[in-house]
């Protein structure tokens, strides 16, 4: 997949993950799950978009968690 078809499908899966968020949020539900999925899917566009080559890319970055 090139980086202009990934890019593209980030960006449909951000809208979908900020509508998500927002519709938790009307119906009072937890939003920590969506909004670690949005704030992943942010720095993979920006990665992207900055030229980190995606073969590279695993090497490039540490996932925390708590």
């Amino acid at each position: 997949m090139d980086v202009e078809t990934c890019v593209d499908l980030i960006l449909k899966q951000i809208d979908q993950a900020q509508a998500q968020l927002l519709a938790q949020g009307q119906r009072c539900e937890s939003t920590w799950g969506t909004a670690a999925i949005l704030r992943s899917l942010r720095l993979s566009l920006w990665a992207l978009t900055s030229g980190v080559d995606a073969d590279d890319a695993p090497a490039s970055f540490v996932l925390l968690a708590a």
